[in-house]
């Protein structure tokens, strides 16, 4: 069973996400090969109660949908793609102006999705993890350090 940890920086709040290594092999691949990374996380706006942060290139891996997830419970953890060109200029939080993507968790019920990869279920500390997300809407991004566990 691989694990990776989630450490949101300032508030010193760690949660231990087992990763769905059977049901999406190629996102959990994808997703380690990119470790360790320190993000900033903000809210979803369209989505409720989601966090996620927007990648990048090179983190940006074409990925064909894969358990597939339309009505997410919270401390799922996902990933999301999408084909571009997103925006000649750069998206308007990300900066890609190929392809799109944001690594996701869920931190309420009151979340809802068209469809991201989950690869992965916080199994630690939860509740603590998700009660602190919901200041994101309120205070700005949280910094969050994700990491394989050894």
């Amino acid at each position: 069973m691989t694990e990776i940890e989630m450490v949101m920086l300032r508030e010193k709040i760690r949660t231990v996400v087992t990763l769905l290594g059977n049901e999406a092999p190629k996102t959990c691949e994808a997703i380690l090969n990119f470790l360790p990374q320190e993000l900033d996380f903000i809210n979803g706006c369209a989505s409720g109660a989601e966090a996620l942060a927007y990648l990048d290139p090179p983190n940006i891996v074409r990925i064909e949908e894969e358990n597939l997830e339309k009505h997410p419970i919270p401390g799922d953890v996902a990933y999301w793609y999408a084909r571009g060109p997103v925006n000649p200029k750069g998206s308007y939080a990300g900066t890609s102006t190929t392809d799109y993507a944001e690594l996701i968790y869920f931190y309420d019920r009151k979340a809802r999705s068209t469809g991201v990869n989950l690869f992965g279920r916080m199994k630690e500390n939860l509740d603590e993890f998700c009660r602190a997300s919901h200041k994101i809407r309120t205070e700005g991004p949280i910094r969050i350090l994700i990491r394989k566990l050894e």
